[in-house]
This record gives structure tokens, sequence and C-alpha cells, in this order.
């Protein structure tokens, strides 16, 4: 059954089947991608187990109770496990066909996070004592890894340019939004975890201590990411060593809107991060206002019309500061950041997932309509032998690219449709 976008003018078939019907094709993907050695990206192209990718499709796949996706989630640990690097890094894929990790140039500084987020999620449904063993110790090196990557004493962590799922011609880098909630949840995610197995994190770190309290890092985040007026007005922002107020080229007006994409020595980024604002909300660190303001943006810039989500607005061109026009040029096309594709402002239905699920959270009254739109978006194919649940779309022409079947988008289209019904994709987390 195919169905098209509702401004083409074409009949829709009933809400409650589409929704349905997609939720029971992603079930299928999510079976399909599963093998021995872990969840692949997706079984068309991507013949690899992803760090990010595979711990982004437990949200949905771990609520399942379905042996055959718990073995395969299990394997997903172990298999980037065993590939992590002598520092404790954890890889950015394992290719099933080199039978080798990938690390790439810039590394994956996301990978060691969901590692630990994935880790949580899976032994919060199984409880598992497996899991306290060698996936344990391999996410207490990962955590270890992290805390390393803090450069300037911070406690927040740096990133390169391109070391998350951004990892193309849009290089974000410093204090990354994403990368730091990610590490402020695999924070609480290990303390638990620790708590629980009653393994020391501090054990063999030394005279400094490795564990961090997860209030405290919260609070060091906010302070950092979504200043008071008065610490604005006063030159108190930003908060941390090394990280000189009179070198900023962009100081921020009046108290931020949404929480800003990145921050260097001499530079706040205030490109809208879809994903990472809608993490914000889904992992309970807005405030109130900001969870509003976050989603008065969405509403007034049209970003989830008709499809959710668009993943970065205003959109980079030629000439802005962090894109790197020379390198995008040379990539192919299903990997360019022109205008509206790819990480440029393009419609990521993972992505998707996550900005239903936050309005949901919100009690918005148009989230189940939201959810309609991401199982249209979900359906769209190229042709009739592929699967649906598309990499991404154009975020203008919502022309589709990049290969069909992805684990993450059927994932969090599980995850966002079982959450419609009360099932807590985040409860590991709380």
């Amino acid at each position: 059954m195919a169905f098209k976008r509702r401004d083409q003018g074409v009949a829709r078939a009933n809400s409650i089947d589409i929704k349905e019907e997609m939720f029971n094709r992603a079930v299928d993907i999510l079976k399909t991608n599963s093998t021995s050695n872990g969840i692949r990206a997706a079984a068309t192209v991507y013949n690899q187990v992803w760090s990010r990718d595979s711990f982004i499709t437990f949200l949905g796949a771990n609520l399942l109770g379905d042996q055959k996706l718990l073995d395969a989630a299990k394997n997903t640990l172990i298999t980037l496990g065993k590939a992590a690097s002598p520092m404790g890094m954890i890889p950015v894929n394992y290719d099933l066909d080199r039978k080798e990790r990938r690390l790439f140039h810039a590394g994956a500084t996301d990978a060691p996070s969901w590692y630990i987020l994935g880790l949580a999620n899976l032994y919060s449904v199984t409880q598992d004592s497996d899991l306290l063993g060698m996936p344990l110790d391999c996410a207490m090196d990962a955590y270890r890894w992290l805390r390393y990557q803090d450069t300037n004493g911070a406690i927040l962590i740096d990133s390169m340019p391109g070391s998350d799922w951004m990892d193309s011609s849009v290089q974000r880098q410093g204090k990354v939004l994403y990368n730091n909630l990610l590490f402020l949840m695999a924070t609480k995610c290990i303390n638990n975890l620790c708590d629980a197995s009653g393994k020391d994190l501090d054990a063999h770190s030394g005279s400094q201590p490795i564990r961090i309290d997860f209030d405290y890092l919260k609070s060091k985040l906010n302070r950092v990411f979504d200043p008071t007026e008065k610490e604005i007005r006063s030159g108190d922002w930003p908060n941390y060593h090394d990280f000189d107020k009179d070198y900023f080229s962009n100081p921020p007006k009046g108290r931020m809107p949404f929480y800003p994409q990145f921050i260097t020595m001499d530079y706040v980024d205030m490109h809208f991060d879809s994903l990472s604002n809608m993490m914000s909300i889904l992992f309970d660190v807005a405030r109130p206002e900001m969870a509003r303001n976050i989603m008065s943006y969405v509403d007034s810039n049209n970003l989830a019309k008709p499809y959710p989500i668009r993943v970065l607005d205003p959109v980079v061109v030629p000439g802005d500061r962090y894109y790197k026009h020379e390198y995008n040029a040379g990539k192919p096309d299903y990997w360019r950041n022109d205008a509206y594709c790819y990480h440029n402002g393009g419609v990521w239905p993972f992505v998707g997932g996550f900005y239903v699920m936050a309005r949901q959270k919100m009690g918005y009254s148009d989230a189940s309509r939201a959810l309609e739109d991401l199982a249209i978006a979900n359906s769209m194919k190229r042709n009739p032998s592929e699967h649906g649940f598309n990499e991404w779309f154009h975020g203008r022409t919502f022309e589709l690219s990049g290969q069909d079947g992805q684990s993450w988008n059927a994932g969090l289209y599980v995850a966002a449709y079982l959450y419609a019904k009360g099932a807590d994709p985040f409860k590991f987390l709380k």
C-alpha cells in the first residue's frame, strides 16, 4: 500500500490503518536487520553494526519484548564492546563483511555514550546479569574515555569536527549540545549500573575521580547552554575555565530561545538542532519555558510540515562559518549538505520519532496527527521493491535519498507508536 502526502491531493487511507501497518512493517524490518552479531543499520546496503544507529534503535526494539530482537541487542553490545579501542572508545561501526571495526578519522564522540545508554536500556528490560560482566566493563572504559574528552577542566566534553551523527561538511565542534546531552545521560546510566553491580568506576582512575554527580553535571550543562539573563548581562557566561567571554563574536541578546547547537572558544552557534532540542525535552533537561519555546520554534518555522522533521534550521550556505563547501562538493549526492539535503535541513524520520514523542510528552493535541505524518513519511518508497523507512528526504521537495529499510527509523517509529499507547522508551533514564 502506498501513501502520499496530503498536500498532493491524494486520498489517504484510514489513519489507524497506516499507523498500525507501519508499526508491523517496522517490526519486520527490525527482525530482518537483526543478526547473530547485532543489529545492522540496514540490510540493503549498510551491512555494519553501527553504534549510534543500533542503540537509538534499542529505544523502540527493546520495548517489544521479542526474544530475537533482545538477543540481537545483547549481541550488539558484545560485538561493539569487543571492537573498542585500547583506550575504551566504542567504534563508529563494526563491518560484518570485512570483520573489522571502523573508527573513521574524526572518531565518534557520541558512540561511547550511546553504548552506555544501550546497555542501561537492555539491562532495565531483561535484568540479565551477564550484562553486568563484559559489557559493563566496556561501558566503564567507554565512560573513562568520555571523561578524557574534557579538554579544559569544564566537566562538559569536547568534540572534533564531524565526530557525531552529523559526520559531514556541516562540522560542529567544541562543546556540542548533542554530545553533552548524551554524556549527561550516560553519567546517570553508568552510575546506576555500577551501583547495581557493585563495581567501582574510580577503582583504576588514579588520583582523580572519574565518577560525576548527575545533578551537578546537569546544572553545569544548563548554566553553559541555557544561561540566565542575569548571567549574560553580568558577563558570568560561559561558566567554565579557559573560555573567555571577550572573544565571542555573537553574544546572546537575552535568554536563549532554544539550546545553542555548539559553543567554541569564540563562537556560539544558534542554528536550531532538532534532535538535540527534542532530546532535552525527553531527557527532562529543558526547563518548562524552554521546552515550550523549542516547540514554538518548530511550529513557527514549519520544521515538521508535512513530515517530521527537518534536522537543522536555518540551512547553512557557502561562506557560513562551519560549513566546508569544498569538502561538500566532492561528496556523493546522497551525502552532500546542499540546502535542505542530508544534515543541512533534510528530513530524517528517526529524528521525527524523537519529535513525535516530545510532542506527546508535552501534551500537544496534534500529537496523534504528528505520528500519522511520521507513518506516512516512513511508508514512502522510490519503487515497489523497497521497504520504506528511508534514510532521509529533501527538506523542500521531499525527494527520497539515502538507503531504505533503516533500523533507527523503524526503531524510533516503534518507540513513538508505543509511547502513544503508554509505554515509556526512556524509563531506564528515570
